[in-house]
């Protein structure tokens, strides 16, 4: 008999000469009464019972399982705000959120980019729901530590919105899948660690941004396969085109903007906001398809100041009718756009775009990622200045979205129309779509 079962067995023994003696002690005096009882019982209900006890005893101890209640945290560290109850009504809570302690695990938490803060919620005093949460949002980072190793969490939730496919919440080791019926997450690793980092989704899913609510966290020893999903690996392949951060411009020079780890893609409409793509930094430059560079002109007799075309050869302006969106044209004759712009760095090496006419500059919007043309009143705290990274070559070859039909139709990577391409590199547009084709004849 293994020490698991024999130890089974010893409690199931205690647990009934347990109940045995304390009816007696309680006057059921007929000791033999009590003995025939316990064993007229179904053998198949006792046995499912005390195999229940016993699991619950022993199988919890040997995983190491500690289930915590987020209302039990304890060593906070933020802002608290005292509930408001008037009109506008509000609980409780800790906001910023900045660590906090769960029996002898530390939970750490950032803002990380994202447009809200992480916080700890407790319900309205007038409330008849008792249940603290906390709450992530979009790109928050959670790191949970401990003396102790652990290889799984389960992540208790009563509220979660765009967190619908394994590893969509990235983590630092392991792997974490979604179950949205049972309101959880559950982070496995192959090896018990001490320390992990989660990482919240960037992006919405329909019209709801990421958000998590955490109620409890149930932790254990016990290891695991690592899920494999779209997020296992968050790392963009480090393949492509090199782009390098510059402090200056030059004309002819061919350039992208990147915020928050984000590199602006071509356009695939003649208006709008600049989609962006996630790239990985290393050394001041990123690897990326030189396609979605844009070539910056000097603009004869005016200091400092540009013009912009993409790889389509389209031009980048603003008109007044359009605040916050790029209004692109294939060439400068429409008088209602603006397509000048200058372009200056301030001391931390942010770039600053400002179309000549409407006064707007290039910023991102944390919320969406994107690129688009902001006023310096509406900036501050809000939107995000860019850096400008410089394109050094390419060889990739890549499909992007093009717009129009018609015969095949060659480009250099400054955007210039070519009726016989030699050998190179070019891009050849054709029907709806455009793709980077390297020629040798």
């Amino acid at each position: 008999m293994n020490q698991y079962k024999k130890g089974v067995l010893l409690f199931c023994i205690a647990v009934t000469t347990a109940i045995q003696k304390y009816l007696y002690s309680n006057g059921f005096n007929d000791y033999n009464l009590i003995y025939i009882f316990f064993y007229q019982l179904k053998f198949k209900f006792m046995k499912k019972f005390l195999l229940s006890l016993a699991v619950l005893a022993f199988g919890a101890n040997v995983m190491n399982a500690e289930v915590f209640n987020v209302n039990d945290a304890t060593d906070f560290d933020g802002t608290l705000i005292e509930e408001v109850n008037t009109d506008k009504k509000a609980a409780k809570h800790y906001d910023p959120l900045n660590s906090l302690k769960l029996g002898g695990y530390t939970l750490t938490f950032t803002k990380n980019g994202g447009s809200s803060n992480p916080a700890y919620y407790w319900n309205m005093s007038t409330s008849q729901n008792t249940q603290n949460t906390i709450r992530l949002y979009k790109l928050n980072t959670l790191e949970i530590s401990s003396e102790e190793a652990f290889g799984t969490i389960v992540f208790k939730l009563n509220s979660v919105k765009a967190i619908t496919e394994t590893n969509m919440v990235t983590a630092t080791v392991g792997g974490l899948t979604v179950d949205a019926s049972a309101m959880t997450l559950t982070w496995t690793n192959s090896e018990a660690v001490k320390s992990v980092k989660f990482t919240m989704p960037s992006e919405k899913v329909g019209k709801d941004n990421p958000q998590a609510r955490i109620i409890s966290l149930d932790i254990t020893a016990e290891t695991g396969d690592v899920p494999e999903g779209p997020g296992t690996d968050p790392t963009p392949t480090p393949e492509g085109d090199t782009f390098s951060l510059v402090e200056t411009v030059v004309s002819g020079g061919q350039y992208n903007f990147v915020a928050s780890n984000k590199a602006g893609k071509l356009f695939t409409k003649a208006y709008g906001f600049m989609s962006t793509e996630d790239v990985t930094i290393a050394d001041g430059s990123f690897k990326g398809d030189a396609v979605n560079a844009i070539t910056f002109t000097a603009v004869d007799g005016k200091e400092n100041t540009f013009t912009m075309k993409d790889s389509k050869g389209m031009y980048l302006g603003q008109d007044t009718e359009h605040k916050n969106t790029f209004q692109l044209e294939a060439d400068m004759s429409n008088t209602a756009v603006c397509f000048e712009w200058t372009v200056t760095f301030n001391s931390d090496k942010k770039v600053i775009v400002t179309n000549t006419v409407t006064g707007r500059q290039v910023m991102q919007d944390p919320n969406y990622g994107s690129f688009g043309m902001y006023k310096d009143a509406e900036i501050k705290d809000t939107y995000v200045l860019p850096e400008l990274f410089k394109l050094e070559g390419g060889s990739s070859v890549s499909e992007i979205e093009a717009v129009g039909d018609g015969e095949a139709v060659y480009y250099n990577l400054q955007g210039v129309k070519v009726a016989e391409p030699e050998n190179g590199l070019y891009i050849k547009v054709q029907g709806n779509k455009a793709t980077k084709v390297l020629i040798r004849k």
